[in-house]
């Protein structure tokens, strides 16, 4: 039985060992898609409850574009924050 290093084997195989993560179900752009559309949906539901609370209520369109921009906005300039 022959033992051979990762580094022996790779240059044996002409090739490289890469390491990483492959996702089982989605691609990792539309997984942090999910995510942040999940995460602006509560940050306007928590908001909207508030502005009920005040008889200020959105409409149902209002809140829809409200978590689209949101969603947006947390890719662009707050992905950091997806899973914390």
């Amino acid at each position: 039985c022959f033992t051979y290093s990762s580094a022996t084997a790779t240059s044996a195989l002409n090739s490289k060992l890469v390491y990483g993560f492959s996702t089982n179900k989605y691609s990792l752009e539309k997984m942090i898609g999910l995510k942040a559309r999940s995460l602006a949906e509560n940050i306007v539901a928590r908001t909207h409850k508030t502005m009920q609370l005040e008889d200020q209520a959105n409409s149902r369109m209002r809140l829809r574009k409200a978590i689209k921009d949101r969603t947006t906005e947390i890719i662009d300039k707050n992905i950091k924050y997806l899973w914390d």
